[in-house]
């Protein structure tokens, strides 16, 4: 029995009577929060997709999503039959789905609780990663794109965001999460251009599908990667039709007296062969996990970019600062007025609702001494300390850290006299890509 119909045969049992669910946020959404849950019974199991019965750990996450919300139920019962499909059996680096409570109003996604933070948190905390290590979180990737490209699912948000690590440890194991925008291939689900800006692949903005192809998927993994390997993102605009003719004509370099310089050039083809505008040559996650690069920077027979000079660590560090209170400006603009994008039938350029504004208005977003959510707060902290690190001055970064409240208005001013939506600094518009050959340096 599905996960959806047991819940709603056992009406007795209620999320309250089955788990404690805490009140703090792990996490929100458009649609969802999400709270650390345990439950009430020790040694309780849930029914698995395949019919065995399956131990539920002591801590839980809990998704609590808003059904009233436009499209969210919808939303919510492809994201748990996508999880049940990927769930089957179930795989080492993609999020497990325990349970189901479904209320008329609300529904409530019962989910392993993820404690080690996302691969965004950790390039701000690290730089930038070695190449054994951005091969192994590659390689981990990949092996959860593969698996549930074989089920014909395809992500479609795929983002560092959405990677999770299990736990805290350097070496911890990453989950693919957050399957909200997925589809599956032939069941014509794909009715918007999902999938955030920077990620989103060149023949999306082109017109050429709905991304109901595992390319578009290996498309956002190669962005993943380049801002692995050197910690910052290859381009970032300000404007997104500036930011999408990036995307679509594919430029991208390597430049020089960066990290790259020490990025081998397997490294780099790879990265060239993944940002590739034909599809047809662009690797499968399989060919990815098994390309020369990968297995080699695994076995550890790749120089070990930890020996980089300092100096590129603090200059891939400001870099990434900067895009990344783009990212939390553009966020919090997004929430307020709804999320996504979606795409004008004349135009590849976003199409705002009408109401937006009212809505970023109303949100409390339009003053720029307006503070920043309790999670942007957190994120910040973490990135101060990594800088202080690198001997930065306080008060420098008190003050370029101010820029965060000012950046939603400055995004909503350019939107209403350019008639699009401004994102500063994104590092998801980091999209410069795409070259068919690897150079070092650039103009």
């Amino acid at each position: 029995m599905g996960l959806i119909k047991k819940a709603k045969k056992e009406k007795k049992e209620t999320i309250e009577a089955a788990y404690e669910v805490e009140k703090s946020l792990l996490g929100s959404g458009q649609f969802a929060t999400v709270h650390r849950g345990q439950p009430k019974a020790a040694g309780r199991t849930c029914l698995a997709p395949d019919g065995s019965e399956r131990q539920v750990p002591s801590q839980v996450a809990v998704k609590n999503i808003d059904k009233s919300k436009a499209g969210a139920s919808a939303d919510c019962s492809k994201e748990i039959e996508v999880l049940r499909m990927a769930s089957s059996p179930p795989h080492e680096n993609i999020v497990q789905l325990f349970e189901v409570f479904d209320k008329p109003k609300r529904m409530y996604l019962v989910q392993e609780l993820l404690s080690g933070g996302n691969l965004f948190e950790r390039v701000v905390e690290r730089s930038f990663f070695p190449e054994r290590d951005a091969a192994n979180t590659t390689s981990q990737i990949c092996a959860a794109l593969h698996h549930i490209h074989e089920r014909g699912i395809i992500h479609r948000d795929l983002k560092p965001e959405n990677v999770m690590y299990v736990g805290p440890e350097l070496d911890s194991r990453v989950k693919l999460a957050d399957f909200g925008s997925s589809v599956i291939v032939g069941r014509g689900g794909a009715k918007d251009d999902a999938g955030t800006p920077g990620y989103v692949a060149p023949e999306i903005l082109n017109g050429e599908g709905k991304g109901e192809d595992p390319c578009v998927d290996m498309w956002a993994l190669g962005v993943i990667l380049y801002i692995l390997l050197c910690g910052f993102p290859p381009f970032y605009e300000e404007e997104l039709p500036a930011l999408f003719d990036s995307i679509k004509n594919a430029r991208y370099d390597f430049p020089r007296d960066s990290p790259w310089d020490f990025v081998s050039d397997d490294g780099l083809q790879l990265v060239t062969k993944i940002l590739c505008l034909d599809t047809a040559r662009r690797p499968s996650a399989s060919q990815v996990m098994r390309h020369h690069w990968t297995v080699g920077a695994i076995a550890g027979k790749l120089p070990n970019m930890a020996a980089a000079p300092s100096k590129h660590k603090s200059v891939g560090l400001r870099v990434f600062r900067k895009a990344a209170l783009g990212v939390i400006a553009q966020q919090r603009i997004m929430r307020a007025i709804g999320g996504g994008f979606r795409h004008g039938e004349e135009s590849n350029m976003p199409e705002p609702r009408a109401e937006s504004f009212t809505k970023f208005s109303q949100a409390g977003m339009g003053s720029s001494s307006g503070d920043a959510s309790a999670d942007d707060a957190s994120f910040l902290s973490r990135l101060a300390k990594a800088e202080d690190r690198d001997a930065l001055h306080e008060q420098q970064l008190r003050e370029q850290l101010g820029l965060l409240a000012a950046a939603p208005v400055m995004a909503l001013e350019r939107q209403q006299s350019a008639s699009h939506l401004a994102v500063p600094d994104l590092l998801q518009g980091a999209c410069q890509y795409g070259s068919p050959q690897v150079v070092r340096g650039g103009a």
